[in-house]
């Protein structure tokens, strides 16, 4: 099983924790030897100096789906072009009705 511990400390940003919260992926069997792994990763790294945490949280991921970024990035990239040819064809539809506007008036 996968699990996601969160880590907090007191006091806000540092190299060490970034804005007093670490995130780390815990693979054991079950909850209580995730906890005993947890403890010993909290022993050996997470009680003395900058990297002093104040809490722990330990989360059962039962389900979990990988977001393909790069395909995203891909879609907004056309969506931003889309968007950006919207923006120009209304900026010169405006510019064509204040146009219209003007030398209809005279």
């Amino acid at each position: 099983m996968k699990y996601i511990a969160i880590l907090k400390q007191n006091h806000g940003c540092d190299y060490t924790i970034g804005c007093g919260i670490k995130e780390l992926l815990i693979h054991a069997v079950d909850i209580n030897d995730a906890t005993k792994e947890l403890e010993r990763i909290i022993k050996t790294n997470y009680l003395y100096h900058e990297s002093e945490i104040v809490a722990a949280e330990l989360f059962e991921i039962n389900k979990s789906i990988e977001i393909n970024v790069s395909e995203l990035k891909n879609f907004s990239e056309e969506e931003k072009n889309i968007s950006d040819l919207e923006m120009q064809t209304n900026a010169e539809l405006a510019e064509l009705k204040r146009l219209k506007n003007k030398y209809e008036a005279s």
